[in-house]
């Protein structure tokens, strides 16, 4: 046996998302400058026919919300937003993402 660590390979989040609704308290450049990341405060999370709701727990919570250049709609920080969101990662951490048409503000 060698003293080299197994190779562990990473588990994926299982498919999920939800139609999330929110207030953008703060937004930021994504580290990589590929995007925004939002602050939200979650004030609903609607389940989607067939798939786990990740957002559901989050209801009166902050989470961070990552947002691709063209999916940003033109929001600014302090409006209400909905979306469809997936939480995406593996075992070692992740974050939500919009996905699908992008975000509607309210």
């Amino acid at each position: 046996m060698s003293g080299k660590p197994p190779n562990l390979s990473r588990v994926p989040v299982r498919p999920n998302s939800c139609q999330m609704r929110g207030r953008v308290m703060q937004m930021r450049p994504e580290g990589d400058g590929a995007g925004v990341v939002w602050d939200v405060a979650v004030s609903a999370a609607q389940d989607v026919a067939g798939s786990p709701n990740f957002a559901a727990r989050h209801v009166g919570d902050m989470i961070q919300l990552y947002v691709h250049p063209e999916l940003a709609g033109g929001v600014s920080e302090g409006d209400t937003v909905s979306a469809m969101v997936s939480y995406r990662g593996d075992e070692r951490g992740g974050r939500f993402a919009v996905v699908g048409e992008g975000v509607g503000r309210e």
